[in-house]
């Protein structure tokens, strides 16, 4: 099969097979591997994508069966003739409906089932990552940290008291408790401080208004003496003598 080389951080080049449907990934750290079933479309996007292993992570991996191919046997059995691969399939074919001998003790044990291919970090999880990382540089216990898929978004919680952290698979941050912040990145590194304002300032805005004081009673008369009590009587006899005497 022929391969096509690309431009990815993790892929090194691929190859389809239209009647087979199988597509061939090399990887850039030297594993090949076959994927079962791929249709001709599903190739074509993957080599229109601008993000190859991105394409591959969300679309192919998993999606497909797929088995480890070893390139040296590979380039042996394309250097036979037609007759040679035929005799080698029937010489396999008659291997296989032969009874085999009781494995030795000392015999090679077989080989591990071939690991699956890297998987390609995404934008969710490098965003993620970026956080704990922002989180750990400012001393911050991550030890009761959670981070829950719900299908959509990865759900963190940091730690008790902090606002709840949204990250979208394009990698995008939300807080949906704070209302307003600038960058969403430094304001979910710095969320419990932005969190703690805005529930302060809530609190300041309903807090009952002062009650308005109350006006000072009128002072009482002040008590006549006696000695005022007298002169006043001295006026009165007085008044009443000047109106006699007119």
């Amino acid at each position: 099969m022929d391969l096509v080389h690309v431009k990815s951080t993790n892929i090194a080049s691929v190859g389809h097979e239209k009647r087979s449907r199988v597509l061939r990934v090399l990887f850039l750290e030297g594993s090949m591997y076959d994927f079962e079933g791929v249709p001709a479309k599903l190739f074509n996007q993957l080599m229109a994508a601008e993000s190859k292993g991105t394409f591959f992570q969300e679309c192919i991996k998993g999606q497909f069966e797929f088995k480890k191919v070893n390139p040296e046997k590979e380039r042996k059995t394309m250097g036979m003739n037609k007759q040679q691969r035929e005799a080698k399939k029937r010489e396999a074919a008659t291997k296989a409906v032969q009874p085999q001998p009781a494995a030795a003790a000392d015999q090679p044990k077989p080989e591990a089932p071939a690991a699956a291919p890297p998987v390609p970090a995404n934008k969710q999880t490098t965003t993620f990552e970026k956080l704990k990382a922002a989180w750990a540089a400012r001393g911050l216990d991550l030890s009761k940290m959670t981070a829950t898929p719900d299908g959509k978004y990865l759900d963190v919680i940091v730690a008790e008291g902090w606002p709840l952290i949204m990250i979208g698979a394009s990698g995008g941050i939300t807080l949906p408790e704070i209302r307003s912040y600038a960058k969403a990145f430094e304001a979910a590194v710095d969320g419990l401080a932005l969190f703690q304002k805005q529930q302060a300032r809530d609190a300041k805005k309903a807090a009952p208004a002062p009650a308005p004081k109350a006006a000072p009673a009128p002072a009482a008369p002040a008590k006549e003496t006696p000695t005022a009590k007298k002169g006043k009587a001295h006026q009165q006899i007085e008044q009443q003598l000047q109106s006699a005497s007119a």
